[in-house]
């Protein structure tokens, strides 16, 4: 199952290359490249050179499996609006948390949240930079603020949700990597 969101572009051979990931049966997901459609704005400009964008590199790679080094890191995984799942995954996952989406009280944060439960499971997603999709970010300073808090709300939700299921030990690394977000982005 894969998802775009309204504001991206795929490009040609998106799905195709999000769908080779799974030629391998250890990949319960994978993610591709987002790029920005445009850099015509101060606002754009600013998000993509200052807060990264969306962009997780050129290098194809793995993600999670005996690795959970990433499980508290799926900012480094993919995005909503370049992503594909197994269904059977989806299923055993029950779906995305309803919750954690944008138009609730949390902004966003389901997307990050399906690839956290990936792979506290031991589940692996595959990161393909072939699978391309183009972004329409934010135009005004007005719509990227709004942005950004929605992002950083939907990732405390995110991290309030892994913790919530979370044992002692991996909740005190839940809180060690909130609390150094916090820091940096503040």
């Amino acid at each position: 199952v894969a998802y775009t969101d309204d504001d991206a572009l795929p490009e040609p051979g998106w799905l195709r290359a999000l769908v080779l990931a799974f030629e391998s049966p250890s990949v319960a997901a994978s993610a591709g490249l987002v790029i920005p459609s445009e850099l015509d704005t101060p606002a754009q400009r600013l998000f993509e050179n200052v807060y990264r964008g969306m962009g997780k590199g050129y290098d194809q790679r793995l993600l999670g499996g005996r690795n959970h080094r990433h499980a508290l890191r799926p900012e480094h995984v993919g995005t909503g609006c370049n992503m594909a799942f197994r269904r059977s995954v989806l299923v055993e996952l029950g779906g995305f948390d309803p919750a954690l989406d944008v138009g609730t009280e949390t902004g966003g944060g389901g997307d990050l949240d399906a690839f956290v439960r990936v792979m506290e499971r031991g589940g692996v997603i595959a990161y393909r930079p072939d699978a391309v999709v183009r972004h329409r970010h934010r135009r005004t300073l007005p719509e990227l603020r709004k942005q950004l808090y929605d992002n950083g709300s939907g990732y405390s939700a995110m991290l309030a949700a892994a913790y919530q299921r979370a044992d002692g030990p991996q909740r005190r690394a839940i809180v060690r990597r909130y609390c150094s977000w916090i820091v940096r982005w503040q």
